[in-house]
């Protein structure tokens, strides 16, 4: 925990109760276990192990975040923004998406960093969602949707969710994200609360409704050291037990001292190799929560 690891060795922790041994792989736990120059069994081992069973490859197949699923999101995603990109083109009134603008560099506008747009893989994805134990029921919000494939991808992997919400202050983006779920939701009869605001998601009025999830998603590398302190000022009122995935920089103080991390995971994104950190509100109290909480 609180190390680098692969995602893969993770999944194998969190699924290991569904495993069950084949002759092959018990008579290799005992080669692993009961050798007299080791009386515990390591990860590399248990990774090794687990290659050798056919019962968890099998279940590796039937988790709402295998191989095969990961595949069907990311055929649906690529067929549900095809269907919206034929219906904007139906409609003469629709504003056109990709019109040229001026580039301008972070060095003469460093305001501008928070607004840099970025995604990770759906693969990546997929599985920090289960880590972070991502379940039905539950509420998952994006600080800074975009076009809302985060959003997408937790729906389509855990289709019990009860809520969704996004916040993009950028028009063009949540236009994009309102068209991309709604007609999903409607392609796929998904009854998911969507909650897609046009705000700052540090402004006092709108923060409710991440403050309440139960994980939170910031792409938030390109995120200035401002921006992160306004999002850790917010977090350490967020419930007990809430999850909040942060990208290339943990939260900072006041919140770190509230948050543990669980995982500090690798991934793909839009500007290359990142690390994502996992991290769980706890359960101590500030001295001015005691009324929050009751």
């Amino acid at each position: 925990r609180a190390a680098v690891v692969p995602t893969t060795t993770i999944s194998f922790c969190l699924y290991r109760s569904v495993i069950k041994m084949d002759e092959c792989s018990s008579n290799m736990v005992t080669e692993l276990v009961l050798s007299p120059k080791r009386n515990y069994l390591d990860v590399p081992s248990c990774l090794k192990l687990a290659s050798t069973s056919k019962y968890w490859l099998a279940a590796l197949e039937c988790m709402p975040y295998s191989s095969a699923a990961v595949a069907a999101t990311t055929a649906l995603l690529n067929a549900c923004e095809s269907e919206c990109e034929e219906k904007r083109n139906l409609n003469p009134m629709y504003p056109k998406r990709g019109i040229p603008c001026k580039i301008l560099t972070m060095e003469s506008r460093p305001a501008l960093s928070n607004f840099v747009y970025g995604e990770i893989g759906i693969r990546s994805m997929a599985q920090l969602l289960a880590v972070a134990e991502l379940k039905n029921g539950d509420t998952f919000a994006d600080l800074g949707c975009g076009g809302g494939k985060q959003l997408f991808v937790a729906a389509t992997l855990v289709p019990g969710l009860r809520a969704l919400v996004g916040y993009e202050l950028l028009t063009g983006y949540l236009n994009a994200a309102r068209d991309l779920l709604f007609h999903f939701m409607s392609r796929e009869r998904k009854h998911i609360q969507l909650n897609l605001i046009h705000e700052d998601f540090t402004n006092a009025n709108y923060q409710e409704a991440w403050l309440f999830a139960d994980l939170v998603f910031a792409a938030s590398t390109c995120f200035d050291q401002s921006q992160m302190s306004r999002i850790a000022t917010i977090a350490q009122f967020m419930k007990p037990g809430s999850r909040f995935i942060s990208l290339d920089k943990p939260l900072p103080p006041p919140a770190s001292s509230l948050f543990s991390i669980l995982y500090i995971c690798r991934c793909t994104g839009s500007w290359g190799p990142t690390l994502a950190y996992i991290q769980q509100r706890t359960h101590r109290r500030r001295y001015d929560e005691e009324s929050l909480f009751q």
